[in-house]
């Protein structure tokens, strides 16, 4: 048989080759196209409803949906507009629809390759579920629907998939619509909404002011000026003098409410370039233009109001005024007034409006009464930047909180074992109970739970993100699995392979817990001869090999040469898949009742690289004396998985940590040294008791012998 050292160092390099040979992504996707993918059903889904649909256009290739002879919406493919992968490192298929008021129809999956939904219907169900809940959302809009967490064990994939209907809804909209994208606060010259003037008067679209004779009475006597100086005599103080409003005329919503048709359309196409329009009229005995912009000797100015917005301050003449007709004849006289924007006026600033009731004195001098009208444009008049999109890993971390803390906790706990495993291996019965719960806290929160497997398709997706499309984002998606990959990386950089393999990974758990179960209702337990076993070893290293070799070759090669990993079965899915997969995992269990992690040690691609990397490990804490293998057996005889050679060294590579060789290497009635020293102290003490003299030879200490 070759040496076993050299055959996986060819491995590995047949690894790395692979890898920097592997430059490119896998051939791309060959669909086809868009509008054979519109199915019926798939349509019945994606734009019920819909009448006709227009060709594929545009840069993003979507489809026009139509009502008659107008565009209602859109229908696209997120494969095509914004090609964004999911956990995989393969883009997905996801046809959706988009109104051009910007709220999804519908959603629907096509084609994806998803590791923890893919040949799974139990979850392909749920995905289909959360798709279809996104119906309603507005694009830029708050989370509709049921949230990713929905589609369980794949929220990575579901949130990935919401984004980039999102992404690619709005990418759609301003291609086809011609839209330009917000990147500042701006005026929403174009959006129409119905409003009653009393809705106006209330929600601040447009400003009023009413006085009453009294009001006016009151003010002018605030100045000292008499009534006889006003401009039009008070009558009846009830009554009402003058009833001002005043509304941003450039928000298409304002004005095309505030104004008849003909004068909402007028104020539009007379409003000169580069101007911003402002609606002021009035109704009483007094109005607000009044009539001085018809006489030559005023310049034809309007004397009766000006805008101060801040600083400036903003007077109007003739040419800067068109007449207009308010709705339902609430006004008796309007105007729209334009003001150039070079000159300094900002529409979505607040500015008031102050009228001016101009009394005349005695000496024939003109004094006005100022009435201040401040005006503020209402926010839903302002198109503002769409928010960022949270990041999917900020959303994905601020859910999991709280596993995350469960996690880096039990993390702390797995440190204080490594840390003080020499004072828990000499107490057997406190550590096995240690032990124990460790494997089912594994098994039953990390695994089933939380879904926290570790699996060779993640190494896979981190190794080949960069080739696709490098986003720090991604490998910070699954919270779970980012922890417990950093962790595995240190524990193996310092300790070994066994950190995982033998605490961290829940089909390891069920294996080992499985096997103490056998060994209590006594099945019979085979190991391999040593020479087979050798053998059997390196089917890990070509089972990685053979994984990461189809992930570049496929994606459907891939998807099925992952299957050799039972973790998606036996613990993300529990058991809930096609039957062939549930034979598989089962069948693994079986063999591993009555040979203990045969699958793990074995078959495992993930094991096998992770045990490939061992060699680079640190510290060897598993202490060995000298008479370990020669002539002592116990430690090679107890170890579950026989990773204890004949000589006496641990096969690190193989090792997975459980410490049963420590228990064994401290317990001064099992270990042969141990227990010749302690029976010699027992004799001298019975000596001493006895005065008889007697010598005890000398315990022969640890060396610091290596493990392999």
């Amino acid at each position: 048989m070759p040496d076993a050292r050299a055959t996986v160092r060819t491995l590995i390099a047949s690894l790395a080759a692979l890898l920097w040979l592997a430059v490119a992504p896998a051939a791309a996707q060959n669909r086809p196209p868009l509008p054979d993918r519109l199915t019926p059903e798939v349509m019945a889904v994606v734009y019920p409803g819909a009448e006709r649909l227009g060709p594929v256009e545009g840069k993003t290739r979507s489809i026009a949906v139509y009502a008659g002879e107008e565009i209602a919406g859109f229908i696209f493919s997120t494969l095509e507009v914004v090609r964004a992968p999911g956990y995989a490192a393969y883009p997905f298929d996801v046809i959706a629809g988009v109104t051009v008021d910007g709220v999804i129809t519908g959603s629907v999956v096509l084609d994806h390759r998803e590791p923890h939904i893919h040949n799974d219907a139990h979850r392909e169900a749920l995905l289909d579920q959360y798709l279809a809940s996104q119906a309603g959302y507005v694009v830029d809009g708050g989370q509709p629907g049921r949230r990713p967490d929905f589609v369980e064990g794949a929220t990575i994939s579901a949130r990935a998939m919401r984004a980039a209907i999102m992404d690619s809804a709005r990418f759609v909209l301003q291609d086809r619509l011609g839209r330009e994208p917000v990147t500042e606060p701006t005026l929403d010259r174009e959006s129409f909404w119905p409003m009653s003037f009393e809705e106006m008067a209330a929600n601040g679209a447009i400003a009023r002011l009413r006085l009453t004779g009294a009001d006016v009475a009151a003010l002018a006597a605030a100045e000292g000026i008499p009534e006889s100086a006003l401009p039009r005599p008070i009558g009846n103080p009830d009554q009402v003098y003058s009833d001002v409003v005043v509304g941003l005329g450039s928000a298409m919503a304002i004005a095309r409410n505030l104004l008849v048709p003909q004068s909402a359309a007028r104020q539009l196409s007379d409003r000169p370039a580069g101007t911003e329009s402002i609606i002021v009229g009035s109704s009483g005995r007094y109005g607000v233009l009044g009539t001085s912009y018809n006489q030559a000797e005023t310049g034809y100015r309007f004397d009766r109001f000006r805008i101060v917005q801040g600083e400036r301050v903003f007077t109007f003449v003739r040419d800067q005024f068109v007449t207009v007709n308010a709705a339902g004849a609430r006004l008796q006289n309007s105007g729209a007034f334009f003001v150039p924007t070079t000159a300094g006026f900002d529409p979505l600033q607040p500015f008031t409006l102050e009228f001016m009731i101009n009394t005349t004195g005695a000496d024939g001098v003109v004094r006005p009464i100022v009435v201040p009208l401040p005006y503020a444009l209402p926010a839903a008049h302002i198109l503002l930047p769409p928010p960022a999109p949270i990041p999917a890993y900020v959303e994905a971390w601020t859910e999991a909180r709280t596993d995350v803390i469960i996690l880096v906790s039990a993390l702390l706990v797995l440190c204080l074992i490594f840390a003080f495993q020499g004072f828990l291996a000499r107490h057997r019965k406190a550590f096995n109970l240690i032990r124990t719960g460790f494997l089912l806290f594994t098994l039953v929160w990390l695994g089933w739970t939380a879904g926290g497997q570790l699996s060779t398709v993640h190494l896979i997706n981190y190794a080949m993100a960069p080739l696709h499309n490098f986003d720090l984002g991604y490998y910070l998606a699954e919270p779970l699995i980012v922890i417990i990959a950093a962790f595995t990386l240190a524990g193996l950089i310092v300790l070994g392979r066994g950190v995982f393999c033998g605490w961290l990974c829940p089909f390891g758990a069920l294996q080992e817990l499985l096997a103490k179960l056998a060994r209590a209702l006594r099945l019979p337990q085979w190991n391999p001869p040593a020479s087979w076993q050798k053998r059997l070893w390196l089917g890990k290293y070509v089972a990685a090999v053979a994984v990461v070799a189809a992930s570049f070759a496929s994606p459907d090669l891939a998807a099925a040469a992952e299957e050799v990993e039972p973790f998606k079965t036996a613990i993300t899915s529990f058991f809930t898949r096609a039957w062939p997969f549930e034979v598989y995992a089962i069948a693994l269990l079986l063999i591993g009742l009555f040979t203990e992690r045969a699958y793990c040690r074995f078959l495992c691609p993930l094991g096998g690289t992770l045990a490939a990397l061992d060699r680079m490990h640190l510290v060897d804490v598993l202490k060995r004396r000298p008479e370990c293998g020669s002539p002592c057996k116990l430690c090679e005889h107890s170890c579950p998985v026989k990773a204890i050679e004949p000589s006496g060294q641990i096969k690190m590579a193989e090792c997975f940590q459980c410490l049963d060789c420590q228990v064994e290497y401290y317990d001064d009635h099992r270990c042969p040294p141990l227990a010749k020293a302690r029976k010699a102290k027992e004799r001298m003490r019975t000596a001493r008791t006895k005065g008889t003299a007697i010598s005890i030879p000398p315990l022969v200490p640890a060396t610091a012998r290596v493990p392999t």
